[in-house]
């Protein structure tokens, strides 16, 4: 190239630097945007894979329900492809606090493997010590320091014999940390409370006292330098997977043959202690029957030698007793023939009176002794016959007892043996980090990142390549004198066209490069601050996509260099003579409106003048329409996603669920403990009305989406509807009701899982249980995933008689500390487990999606900008288009006034046709957007109020104006004589 030709160049980008510089902000913000957004995607998921890198994130876990053993990790250990294999525990637990329990995943730390982040504290250096996540300490008002307990179900081991999970059943906070295991707020689901995992804390793997692990965490080789969102990465982990599915059937068996052993073995000692007991209790009731047996034998000698003494001694009694009466009689007699005053006689009588008298002494002695050993003996007798009777009666107490305990005992071991034979092969779950729901949630969310960056950048070239072809063709225009004169002189055409391209390459490069430096690293910090509130990844990775900035210069290229060529090359056809004489102006013809004379007739001049000047130039027709519209289009549709987001809270949290506070209750409580606790709830001043529901977690079988799913069964269906209504979003007047022949489901899961009404699905709950039932409708939802079911239909599904576990209602207008006295007071209620107001869950909801709208606003502000950009860029082609006629018109008389507004309806006419497109463009993106960046555990409202469409209208017309208020300025400035020379 020339010398004075290069001169040329470098003038002429001060002469136009206007379009110099609307050209090059056109580009900044196409390629700023373009490179902006589409590596956010990238540089999320570069995130997550340095992060799982540092972290040493498992590649592969196993879990056997019946446990691993150490014999199963040394296979695994051999393995070709494997690493590293690492065994550990996790449980789940009740943590109790003043205001509710709450369901926690307990993990074991590892330092070699899945490595926490420790944010606050220190790791524990003993077994009474714990670590938790950040948002537990924000929910309960707990801190470091504090002790808390843990409500562990016992186990069974091997043997059969319950035994303790855990050593340690208090803790002491000592740090809080996060884990690269639970990256999103999904922890879970569980048999406990009320199916959700609320939050996870880490224990030293020493606490565990069971002598087999809960799972394996395997660490794939030389997986750490690939990617893991990559293929690559997917293929050689399946490998190794694959290789230990091999396996898998051979140490299950080896585990079921342990476990039978073991348990039969049990059984078989428990059955011999069980006879050899048998056996020496009915030994001793044998021998006590035996000494009973010879004790009545001796005490029926007893009474026979008892009866044959007592008549012996009263034969005795009775022959003594006759003497001593004979001799009674003897005395008297002689008595009676003393002769009186016979001294000696008298005298001999007197001493055998005293003999007499001697005689019945003894005897009466001897009777009384005689007496006295008979009775002695009858006690005698009489005790033993007592000990006898009780010895009877302790004989048949032992038979009864042992006879019970050995019934008891052998029901037992009946029921072991039939344990033993329901015994069933443990089962493998072999998951990679696809199983993960943190991981997989994070991956969606960058693809739904990357393909919003697949369309707006889009328009923002499709824009920018539509207003460069414009500018430039204008600029190739305006100086084809110069390029006839040029290609006269001698130059070549590449010469010539070469000062143009230079032109638009360094307006392409500038702006590219501006762009670029600006955005790559803005943007996608911004959507990275925007996800990291529902997610916790610790890290921040912004990588320069060397590919998205050359694929971004590339197509600013296009848009702007490109369409230079073009129109250089459709220039420079022409002759030299040709090209140093002016264009010859359009041809004038009749536009449509003048076939309506109704219309046309009414048109003054002015007005006819711009309806024939606007159907004539339809290339500037077309693309000011095009452009106007894209950029309408791309305002409204970010105001239309911030509807989305801010009518979804409301939607859910007050038309949908119309209750004020959830109250949770304790498990495993009888039904008149149930409606003990409902009517002291009732009884409160606060509550106006309530209602019983069960609610639990549970999923649909068969389907590839892992969701945590909540079965909601209200006690009286009749109900429902003043607490949760079920409606169609489409038609709200549609109310629906629960029956007993089919269930409702929410919107979102219908759409994610593609079923539809009357569709046949599998339910299954907590305790694995299996059923099929018909969805009967689909009912609007926004957040979270929802199952509705009648307890009749629940009741001849499962067999069970439903019984709430959740209490809901409403209260008075209740202040923030009203509401914290109340949900004490409820606390302090037996049988409570939890209270949450739903203004609470409101407010935390609203915090999210808060910052999902800071990405709402970039798009509009950047939106506005091309808009403002395009419009300026459009118009000054126009005027310099037209300088001629403007400035003849000028010559004419016309004021600088009147000549602005011939040249300002055009623009404005054709602002608002494009406004319009913009509405329809508008509407179709926003349901675009929608659709590819909802989260899997909500939905947007696809309804764009009527505020957002004037915003758009505004901001698309304020900017117009603008544009017009600077073109005002630059009509007064056109130079009537220097517009107006020969350009022959």
């Amino acid at each position: 190239m020339k010398k004075a030709l290069l001169k040329d160049t470098i003038k002429e980008i001060t002469h136009n630097f206007k379009r110099f510089i609307s050209i090059m902000l056109i580009v900044l913000l196409g390629v700023g945007f373009f490179v902006g957004i589409k590596s956010a995607s990238p540089d999320m998921k570069q995130t997550l894979d340095q992060y799982f890198d540092m972290q040493n994130v498992m590649d592969i876990e196993v879990i056997s329900t019946l446990g691993i053993t150490k014999e199963d990790l040394q296979e695994l250990e051999k393995i070709e492809g494997v690493e590293k294999v690492v065994g550990s525990y996790s449980a789940e637990g009740i943590v109790e606090t003043e205001e509710k329990e709450l369901v926690t995943k307990i993990e074991t730390i590892h330092t070699e493997i899945n490595k926490l982040t420790l944010l606050e504290g220190n790791l524990p250096t003993n077994l009474s010590e714990c670590v938790v996540e950040k948002t537990f300490l924000l929910s309960t008002g707990f801190k470091i320091g504090d002790k808390i307990k843990m409500k562990v179900e016992d186990i069974q081991n091997e043997k059969g014999e319950t035994q303790k999970l855990l050593k340690q059943q208090e803790y002491t906070i000592v740090g809080v940390v996060e884990s690269p295991l639970y990256i999103s707020r999904e922890r879970g689901s569980t048999k406990l409370g009320s199916g959700k995992i609320d939050y996870y804390l880490y224990i030293p793997q020493e606490n565990f006292e069971v002598d087999f692990y809960t799972m394996a965490y395997i660490k794939v080789k030389n997986v750490n330098d690939l990617k893991t969102y990559d293929k690559t990465y997917e293929d050689t982990v399946d490998q190794v997977k694959n290789k230990i599915e091999g396996i898998s059937e051979e140490r299950k068996k080896a585990r079921y043959d342990e476990i039978y052993k073991n348990a039969n073995q049990k059984i078989q000692e428990a059955q011999e202690e069980l006879d050899t007991e048998s056996k020496k209790a009915q030994k001793q009731i044998k021998d006590a029957k035996e000494k009973l047996e010879k004790a009545k034998k001796e005490i029926k000698q007893g009474k026979e030698t008892l009866a044959v003494n007592k008549t012996a001694t009263n034969k005795q009694l009775k022959e003594a007793k006759t003497k001593l009466d004979q001799a009674q009689k003897e005395i008297e007699e002689k008595e009676n023939l003393i002769p009186p005053g016979n001294q000696i006689a008298q005298m001999q009588i007197n001493e055998a009176k005293k003999e007499l008298e001697k005689q019945k002494a003894a005897y009466e002695a001897n009777k009384k002794q005689a007496e006295n050993e008979l009775k002695k003996a009858q006690n005698k007798l009489d005790q033993a016959e007592k000990e006898i009777k009780e010895n009877e009666a302790k004989i048949q107490k032992a038979q009864k007892e042992a006879d019970e305990k050995m019934q008891e005992a052998q029901e037992k071991l009946d029921k072991a043996k039939k344990d033993l034979e329901k015994i069933e092969k443990p089962e493998w779950y072999i998951l990679t980090r696809k199983q993960n729901a943190g991981y997989v949630s994070y991956l969606q969310d960058a693809d739904r990142v990357d393909n919003i960056a697949a369309v707006f950048p889009i328009v923002f070239f499709v824009v920018a390549a539509l207003t460069s072809l414009t500018s430039m063709a204008r600029m190739v225009e305006e100086q084809r004198v110069q390029i006839g004169t040029l290609k006269a002189l001698g130059y070549k055409k590449t010469q010539i066209a070469a000062k143009y391209i230079i032109y638009a390459s360094l307006a392409t490069l500038l702006g590219s490069s501006l762009g670029t430096i600006t955005c790559y690293k803005t943007l996608p910090s911004i959507v990275l601050k925007m996800y990291a509130m529902m997610y916790t990844i610790p890290i921040t990775v912004l990588e320069f996509n060397a590919g998205y900035v050359i694929a971004g210069f590339l197509a600013a290229a296009i848009c702007t260099v490109g369409v230079t060529i073009y129109s250089c090359t459709k220039a420079l056809k022409g002759t030299p003579a040709s090209l140093m004489r002016p264009k010859a102006p359009k041809p004038g013809k009749r536009v449509f409106l003048e076939k309506i004379p109704f219309i046309w007739s009414r048109f003054n001049f002015t007005k006819k003048v711009t309806a024939r000047n606007i159907f004539r130039y339809k290339k500037r027709f077309l693309m000011t329409i095009v452009g106007v519209a894209g950029c309408t289009a791309l305002i409204i549709a970010g105001f239309g996603l911030r509807d989305a987001i801010a009518t979804m809270i409301p939607a859910q949290y007050g038309e949908i669920f119309k209750y004020d506070i959830q109250i949770t209750l304790k498990d495993n409580l009888e039904k008149q403990q149930i409606e003990k606790v409902h009517r002291q709830i009732q009884e409160k001043q606060e509550i106006t009305n309530s209602i019983k529901l069960y609610m639990k977690g549970i999923e649909i079988v068969k389907s590839d989406n892992n969701q945590n799913i909540q079965l909601v069964i209200p006690e009286s269906v009749e109900h429902l509807h003043e607490f949760i209504n079920l409606q169609n979003r489409k038609n709200k007047k549609e109310n629906y009701t629960l029956d007993n022949t089919g269930i409702i489901i929410t919107e979102k899961l219908a759409k994610m899982l593609e079923i539809k009404k009357g569709d046949i699905i599998l339910l299954k709950n907590t305790d694995d249980v299996e059923v099929e039932v018909k969805v009967s409708e689909i009912t609007e939802n926004y957040l979270m995933h929802y199952i509705y079911m009648s307890p009749k239909l629940y009741e001849e599904l499962y067999k069970q008689e439903m019984k709430a576990n959740v209490i809901v209602a409403n209260t008075n207008e209740l202040l923030q500390e009203e509401q914290n006295i109340l949900g004490k007071q409820i606390l302090d209620e037996n049988n409570i487990a939890g209270v949450s107001f739903l203004s609470f869950t409101t407010s935390i909801f609203n915090d999210v999606m808060s910052n999902m709208t800071l990405v709402v606003w970039i798009l509009i502000i950047a939106a506005g900008m091309l808009a403002f950009v395009v419009l300026y860029n459009l118009s000054n082609a126009n005027i310099s288009e037209r300088i001629r006629e403007l400035a003849t018109i000028k010559v004419l008389g016309f004021y600088d006034k009147e000549v602005f507004e011939y040249v300002a309806k055009e623009m404005i006419i054709l602002t608002v046709i494009g406004i319009l497109f913009g509405i329809l463009g508008g509407m179709f993106l926003t349901t675009f957007i929608i659709k590819t960046c909802e989260l899997d555990m909500l939905m947007f409202n696809p309804k764009i109020e009527l505020l957002s469409y004037i915003y758009g209208i505004a901001i698309t017309a304020v900017f117009a104006i603008v544009v017009n208020i600077v073109n005002y300025f630059a009509l007064r400035k056109i130079d009537m004589i220097e517009s107006l020379k020969s350009v022959e």
